[in-house]
């Protein structure tokens, strides 16, 4: 059997990608597909649709939910609908991801997507992504503010300093981006397989914490970073298609996506298994 079309096998970045188009090619695959990524831009347009019909998309005010308003006072109607409507995405989004995982594993066969949304939307799931999803929201806010504020604090120093029209100026906002993308890398990509170790430890009822499994996450990804933002540097041209498509661009593109990262988590829970094997 050719290696990228064998499941066992552990598979370069390249092979993945040819995997990746073989399953999305075998039949029904990617029409089952596309029904579950259409689930998050459902979820998206009907939380606009509400919030339109109520006056406004950022107040949930005209929504008959002034009890909870009362109750979180602290937290601005537009927040609160933002975070809202970010946990339920999560929580549809994440769906698109375990069905990838169970056809990389089973070749495509017998695939349910009825099957795979239903397990998928019990507690259990559910409450494992909506804590994930707050954690990695909140280091991801972190992040950007950090970001923002070293970025501002550069244009400030350099505008003062040389003026504005100074040449070093593009040089400092390029080195600003550059730290933020290693910064990006160095605590976004660790993390990164958090979702899909719940999965299979929910599948094999193995008792599980959110830490431990971050914690688990950054122990796989040790060593595999760069091969993950190579991955996704790699599919370039259809994550640039969903941004110049406004997202809806995603929808066609998130099967194979998510094939090739469902593939990846793979590989890494092999050598995981071969490195245990070997002592290392």
């Amino acid at each position: 059997m050719d290696a990228a079309m064998d499941a066992a096998s552990f598979k370069t970045n390249r092979l993945l990608r040819k995997r990746s188009w073989w399953l999305i090619g075998q039949r029904g695959v990617y029409r089952k597909m596309l029904v579950i990524s259409a689930l998050p831009l459902v979820v998206n347009i009907v939380f606009w649709v509400l919030a339109l019909m109520g006056g406004t998309a950022l107040s949930l005010s005209t929504h008959r939910v002034d009890s909870i308003l009362q109750q979180t006072d602290a937290v601005s109607n537009g927040t609160l609908w933002l975070l809202v409507n970010l946990i339920v995405s999560a929580v549809v989004g994440v769906i698109t991801s375990y069905a990838a995982l169970e056809i990389e594993r089973s070749d495509g066969k017998n695939f349910e997507p009825g099957t795979v949304m239903a397990r998928s939307l019990t507690w259990r799931y559910v409450l494992g992504t909506v804590m994930i999803s707050v954690v990695i929201f909140i280091m991801e806010a972190a992040v950007l503010l950090l970001f923002g504020l070293l970025a501002g604090i550069a244009a400030v120093t350099v505008g003062e300093t040389a003026g504005v029209h100074s040449p070093l100026l593009p040089v400092v906002f390029f080195a600003v981006l550059v730290f933020g993308g290693i910064l990006m890398v160095r605590v976004f990509l660790p993390f990164s397989q958090t979702r899909l170790l719940m999965k299979d430890a929910i599948d094999n009822e193995r008792d599980w914490n959110l830490f431990g499994l971050m914690k688990e996450s950054r122990d796989l990804m040790r060593g595999f970073k760069v091969d993950l933002l190579s991955l996704y540097l790699s599919m370039w041209f259809f994550l640039l298609l969903e941004l110049v498509t406004a997202g809806v661009g995603e929808l066609f593109f998130s099967p194979y996506v998510n094939m090739n990262l469902a593939g990846f988590y793979d590989n890494l829970l092999r050598y995981r298994k071969l490195r245990g094997q070997m002592g290392m």
